[in-house]
């Protein structure tokens, strides 16, 4: 690509912006207190007030009065920022904003909810301003805390435009006027790089994008990990000489009037560089070229070191740049690219360059490249340095919504507000000690090299095979529900999501590197069932005998699966899901582990093997379940057991686990 010297303009963040976005979702905008505009009514000394909706960036109502009510953290507590809403004012009415959205791209919604005098109901809808919407979650919460609620949306065709409504059902004091508050509203990224991964493996699918969409990127030639530096957790190293990541061609990275890219970057060196690009020059005399690029450009003798972004917007290529201050300095820097079909915006820290534009983005029908671009069948102008928390959004960024989502990056939590939970890189275990065991990886591909006990095992157990340390199995009666410890050969392969005993002599600490990351495939993905961005199934083994049908043999009514968690980050027992269905696939139920025991089918308590624990029995174990007070986790490299009752013979059962963060 040619190096471009371009004019620009510097500001700083705050100014006002005008555009198509996606803002004040934490609802700090007007400020209470700060005039203009001025407010229609006030209560408790000024900290409750209410606004005519045309002086509310972003939001509007259905009340005839058009009035929303703000209450600032004087008078309630916010779920983030300093302001939130009362969902109604004088009025029945609803909330909402309208978003520019692309047809069949997926997004990642949230909202925070809370009761004001007891517990508050209201419901989200999503669909199109002009035709019918619907509802997708009611929002039940006392006047304790904030609830959070989220989900994904797929936008249907035709719907270029898509409103997030919200409306009250019901209130504590029974007046729908006085209660249910919300904050904290946000529309998630289109693909998510958190780079929080343990390892990547050259050409494997081991970049992980934690959105809905599923664009997992591909390292190339040693792009590694790094745990030692980063904003949150792990980030990309990139040498400079050949290393990069590459997202093979996805729609969620097409993009029609507006987008948003924020990144951090620490770089190394001030040579020309590319942090992302999505682009494909022209290749003859009368092509256009298509798509965008990130990159850093060396000034030369006539020139100054620019940071510019490039964008093709019906068929003419646009640019905005930066001279960026402190590079190569030795600090992670933020940085921004945001298009809202006014303006193409470049943000980096506190410089900020825009330029009007308008128009719809031609999009590239090629690969993504983070860390080099792509020039034919080259690729060069490789990034040195580290990256994190790359973010694409298929909407444009408010002011307010980027300041969050900086702070939210700077302080381990994810985009919504709530706490990331630390990824788990390896497992120890005590000399003369036996530790009940799970395996952070899929064993169900057949690109998998390592699936054995030795593979797994051998390189990092101290001592000899089957005299300094073992691994036992569980196995089952199909005729019964008896069941026995099993110990395996090295060479014996380890099954997906099941539990072992793990045994030793001497101190060890092991990881399963090299072993492929779980495919997070279920068929439940986008639905409300999987709590998470994506889910995925593991079989559990049914009794073989209902005792309340079948004679009594003397094995017990009950069948114990010995299960292992496959994550790499914990999750809350409560957000997974017992499916239970006939053998031919049918009456398929999906239900709480509270739900399973109700049915008859599970006990809703599971086994955690924890014998030094000030909290376990004799035997070594805590137990605890979906409604435990303080949670219940299943925790990288555990295993733990699940009771299956007489209810689940001639039935498939199988858990769904969520993806951790």
């Amino acid at each position: 690509m040619k190096k471009l010297i371009l004019l620009y303009i510097i500001v700083t963040f705050g100014y006002a912006y005008a555009g198509s976005l996606l803002v004040n979702g934490s609802f700090e905008q007007p400020e209470i207190g700060n005039e203009p505009p001025n407010h229609v009514k006030s209560w408790a000394n000024g900290t409750i007030v209410t606004y005519k909706d045309d002086d509310v960036n972003g939001w509007d109502t259905t009340a005839s009065d058009e009035e929303i009510e703000f209450w600032s953290a004087d008078a309630g507590t916010p779920y983030e920022g300093n302001q939130f809403i009362e969902l109604n004012a004088n009025e029945v009415a609803a909330v909402y904003q309208d978003i520019p959205t692309t047809p069949g791209k997926k997004f990642h919604w949230f909202v925070a909810h809370r009761g004001r005098s007891g517990v508050d109901t209201a419901r989200v809808l999503i669909g199109s301003p002009n035709g019918e919407l619907t509802e997708i979650i009611q929002m039940v919460d006392d006047n304790d805390k904030w609830g959070t609620y989220q989900g994904s949306y797929l936008v249907p065709d035709g719907q270029t435009i898509t409103r997030f409504q919200f409306e009250a059902v019901s209130t504590a004091t029974g007046s729908k006027t006085v209660g249910n508050f919300l904050d904290g509203f946000k529309v998630g990224p289109m693909v998510e790089y958190k780079m929080d991964e343990c390892y990547w493996l050259d050409g494997d699918d081991s970049v992980k994008d934690s959105s809905e969409n599923g664009a997992d990127a591909e390292a190339m030639n040693g792009a590694r990990i790094e745990q030692n530096d980063s904003i949150s957790y792990h980030s990309g190293y990139f040498d400079g000489d050949d290393d990069y990541l590459i997202t093979n061609s996805n729609d969620a990275l097409d993009f029609n009037t507006t987008m948003t890219i924020t990144m951090w970057i620490k770089p190394l060196n001030s040579t020309d560089q590319t942090f992302i690009q999505k682009y494909e020059s022209g290749s003859g005399w009368n092509s256009k070229s298509t798509g965008w690029i990130l990159e850093f450009q060396e000034g030369v003798v006539f020139s100054n070191d620019i940071l510019n972004f490039s964008i093709e917007i019906d068929g003419n290529q646009e640019n905005v740049s930066i001279e960026p201050k402190n590079w190569a300095d030795g600090n992670w820097h933020f940085v921004v690219v945001r298009y809202d079909d006014d303006n193409l915006t470049l943000m980096y820290d506190d410089q900020v360059s825009t330029k009007e534009v308008s128009g719809s983005v031609d999009n590239a029908n090629t690969d993504m490249l983070i860390g080099a671009s792509q020039n034919g069948n080259n690729v060069d102008n490789n990034f040195n340095g580290y990256m994190d928390e790359i973010k694409i959004f298929g909407v444009a960024l408010g002011d307010d919504e980027i300041d969050m989502l900086k702070y939210n990056d700077q302080h381990q939590n994810n985009y919504t507000g709530l706490p990331r939970k630390a990824p788990i890189c390896s497992a120890s275990i005590k000399a003369n000690s036996w530790e009940l065991i799970g395996i952070p990886a899929d064993f169900r591909k057949d690109s998998n090299t390592k699936s054995t006990v030795s593979d797994i095992f051998g390189d990092d157990m101290n001592g000899d095979y089957g005299s300094d340390w073992i691994v036992y199995r569980r196995d089952y009666s199909d005729t019964n529900n008896s069941s026995w410890y099993t110990v395996l050969d090295e060479s014996d392969t380890l099954d997906f999501g099941r539990g072992y005993w793990l045994g030793s002599k001497l101190d060890s600490n092991w990881s399963e590197n090299g072993a492929s990351t779980v495919d997070y495939n279920s068929t439940y993905n986008g639905t409300q069932d999987c709590v998470s961005t994506r889910c995925v199934e593991i079989d559990l083994k049914s009794v073989s005998k209902n005792f309340e049908e079948d004679e009594d043999d003397g094995t017990g009514p009950y069948r114990y699966n010995m299960s292992g968690f496959i994550g790499k980050t914990p999750i809350d027992w409560a957000d997974c899901r017992f499916i239970v269905m006939d053998l031919d696939g049918s009456n398929k139920e999906v239900l709480t582990p509270t739900g399973a025991d109700d049915s008859g089918y599970a006990n809703k308590q599971i086994w955690l093997y924890s014998p030094n624990a000030s909290d376990a029995n004799n035997n070594g174990y805590i137990t605890c379940d979906d409604t435990t007070p303080g949670g219940c986790q299943l925790e990288p490299y555990k295993g733990f057991w699940i009771e299956l009752h007489g209810s689940t013979k001639n039935k498939i059962v199988k858990l769904l686990l969520p993806q951790g963060e």
